[in-house]
């Protein structure tokens, strides 16, 4: 197993362990990407947390390259989540050898515990996800991956991405204890 972010305990927070970034491909003036924090955990003393806000955003946390060795690997982390209920919520992407980002999903993975619980409003919610299965509302616990084979042999980065709309918003979005068996 590899610990990529070292569960986001060996930096200081609001850092961003080394090859981590956060990306606000859309927001507002002011808000605030990824960051660690020591307010909540499953792990001490950090957890990686990004606010569900109140107006328009799509911000990621992007991992760094990791190895996969066979099809069989698996990544495992904790998340909570306090966001507008079917408006606003949280994906995971992946992106193979350098290829574009897709949902675990459709790249070919599988949860085999805590995967999504609903689906952002497609009709309604100005959401950068609408129309797509999300964690959102409130929830925690652990998320366990079945990643896709096709990354057998192949680099991969993963990317936690919160999209949310023009409505109310929530406390936010975090990870902690990432794990891959790659």
């Amino acid at each position: 197993s590899c610990r990529p972010g070292q569960n986001f305990d060996g930096v200081s927070a609001p850092n961003l362990p080394a090859g981590w970034q956060t990306e606000i491909a859309r927001g507002a003036t002011g808000d605030v990407g990824w960051v660690t924090s020591t307010i909540d955990k499953n792990t001490s003393p950090n957890s990686a947390f990004v606010a569900d806000y109140d107006h328009r955003t799509n911000i990621s946390l992007v991992s760094m390259p990791i190895a996969i060795t066979r099809a069989t690997a698996t990544l495992s982390f904790w998340t909570r989540y306090e966001t507008d209920f079917r408006n606003d919520g949280g994906v995971l992407e992946i992106s193979i050898d350098g290829g574009g980002f897709e949902d675990i999903l459709s790249a070919g993975g599988s949860f085999t515990a805590g995967g999504y619980n609903d689906t952002i409003n497609l009709l309604f919610s100005t959401s950068t996800i609408a129309g797509r299965k999300a964690w959102t509302g409130n929830g925690s616990g652990p998320v366990q991956v079945n990643l896709p084979a096709a990354a057998a042999g192949k680099t991969i980065v993963l990317r936690w991405r919160i999209g949310t709309n023009d409505s109310k918003g929530g406390n936010g979005w975090l990870i902690d204890t990432v794990l891959i068996d790659p």
